[in-house]
């Protein structure tokens, strides 16, 4: 992009932010791009990034950014601007507390092929709670807060991980035989679980089959659980005999 065409998004970003369009918004963000701020923390893909603009609007929805100055320099844009507005809807699940609140702000871009990367925002956030708490004490307990929900929404984005991880461990739900065929499945009733099966080709035409249900459902069982797994499938590779214990 041009010089002349990054001013031109830039506008209409701020068009779009002037309008609370966070659909539009979120569309000039690469499907697996990355936002930093002092709210959000680490945001990963343009879908979360469009849930976390709209939440923030819902909050204040007076909410205006007046930016004041653009530098473009090769594929990195600086923009900075000032943040306006009321909270009138409620921050971080609190009480809206009618407070006003400006905050100046350094946005830090880098594009590629006419989309947002990363973007890095910039300001003091302590300040913008003093604001809207009106009192130091109120600060502590919304940081406390905010950490929380971090640390809340990371252990989330851990444990969807890890169960796709299992998923992937398990083997195909159907399996066809010389004289027969295997459908199985496992679905846990939290995110991930100490449940796990398995089966395979054995020597001579034999056929393998394994069930487990290691006690609990966190990720310690499920760990051990998928040790268990790759323990049955090292056996199995060996033609179903027990291990060396010279190996």
């Amino acid at each position: 992009m041009t010089p002349e065409e990054i001013t031109v998004f830039f506008t209409r970003r701020e068009e779009a932010h002037a309008r609370h369009d966070a659909a539009s918004l979120a569309a000039g963000y690469s499907v697996d791009c990355v936002l930093v701020s002092p709210i959000a923390g680490t945001v990963t893909g343009r879908t979360a990034i469009e849930r976390q603009l709209r939440a923030v609007f819902e909050a204040f929805p007076n909410l205006q950014f007046h930016a004041e100055e653009l530098l473009v320099i090769a594929d990195r844009v600086v923009q900075i601007g000032t943040m306006r507005g009321t909270d009138t809807g409620g921050f971080l699940g609190l009480a809206p507390t009618g407070k006003d609140f400006r905050v100046d702000a350094v946005l830090l871009f880098r594009l590629q092929e006419g989309q947002i990367v990363h973007e890095q925002r910039i300001y003091d956030f302590s300040g913008f709670l003093l604001q809207l708490s009106g009192s130091m004490g109120a600060v502590v307990e919304s940081a406390r807060l905010y950490r929380e929900t971090v640390e809340r929404a990371r252990m989330e984005h851990e444990l969807k991980t890890a169960a796709e991880i299992q998923r992937a461990l398990l083997p195909e739900s159907g399996y066809v035989g010389a004289d027969f065929e295997v459908a199985a499945a496992s679905i846990s009733c939290q995110a991930i679980g100490g449940d796990f099966f398995d089966y395979f080709d054995l020597p001579n035409h034999g056929f393998g089959f394994a069930l487990g249900d290691v006690a609990g459902k966190g990720p310690s069982d499920a760990l051990l659980a998928a040790v268990l797994q790759g323990i049955f499938f090292a056996n199995a590779q060996r033609g179903g005999k027990p291990d060396d214990p010279r190996d």
